[in-house]
């Protein structure tokens, strides 16, 4: 299903830490976005609250859409693997697949065991299926025919207070957000890198990047930490992405682009 995108054309300027961004189209969207995902040759998926998909390709100014009205919020997109993404829907704990997201898709109930409910849920790139359960915090990992690789009680090594953010793949093993912490973790089940996560800032990664917004600013990291880049954003926007000379940024039910002058 495809949808023109980006109709209307603003002329605005914001002067950002000395660079000057355009805004060049926005596009209004049903419902609040929830969660974005940067993917195989750059694209960019975005997920909503009324269960819609949206993919902004990198090569050109047209998107497509896909709409899942029923299974409820897009809680998360996988969008690493180059030939399928992956949506999760908490709510109906159900999972939708997208074949190169042009073929009919393929909704599926969840795997739980014992009366568990998945909190978290992720595909990689090596087609290991990933969960968080509750009520126990058990991290799962499956491979793509269903059969259990490990389970691993998170409790473990979350600090008193830690609460869990977010689960996302990252290379052939996934990167498990925490109120406090990133923590790197294999396909093996091993964590191999923590990092220290500031504190009320809105936190998440896309490709290999961290992405953190606090207070209207937008600071990019590479996965070891290391600041890149800052930039200021024109609202307090939910998520940002800054893709070659391009900013996208989700500000409550729109999306806009700007290009930097």
């Amino acid at each position: 299903m495809r949808a023109s995108i980006f109709s209307l054309l603003i002329l605005s300027y914001l002067g950002m830490y000395g660079q000057t961004w355009v805004v060049t189209d926005s596009l209004r969207l049903s419902s609040n976005v929830t969660c974005i995902c940067v993917g195989y040759q750059g694209n960019v998926y975005i997920g909503t609250a009324t269960g819609e998909i949206i993919k902004l390709p990198a090569t050109n100014k047209e998107v497509q859409k896909f709409s899942f009205q029923n299974l409820g919020a897009v809680t998360s997109i996988s969008c690493q693997n180059p030939l399928k993404i992956v949506s999760f829907h908490q709510d109906t704990q159900s999972y939708v697949v997208l074949e190169r997201f042009n073929a009919q898709p393929t909704i599926y109930e969840a795997p739980t065991v014992d009366g568990s409910r998945i909190e978290f849920f992720c595909l990689t790139p090596d087609q290991a299926f990933w969960s968080i359960e509750s009520p126990d915090l058990l991290l799962r990992k499956r491979s793509n025919f269903g059969s259990e690789a490990f389970k691993y009680e998170l409790t473990a090594i979350l600090g008193s207070g830690e609460q869990i953010r977010n689960l996302v793949p990252y290379e052939n093993g996934v990167a498990l957000f925490s109120s406090e912490k990133l923590r790197l973790i294999s396909a093996g089940g091993q964590t191999f890198k923590t990092i220290p996560l500031e504190k009320d800032a809105n936190t998440y990664l896309a490709g290999n990047q961290l992405y953190s917004i606090t207070d209207g600013e937008l600071k990019v990291f590479s996965i070891t930490g290391e600041e890149i880049k800052r930039t200021l954003l024109p609202t307090n926007a939910a998520f940002a992405i800054i893709r070659s000379n391009e900013l996208i940024i989700a500000i409550s039910t729109s999306l806009k682009r700007y290009s930097m002058r």
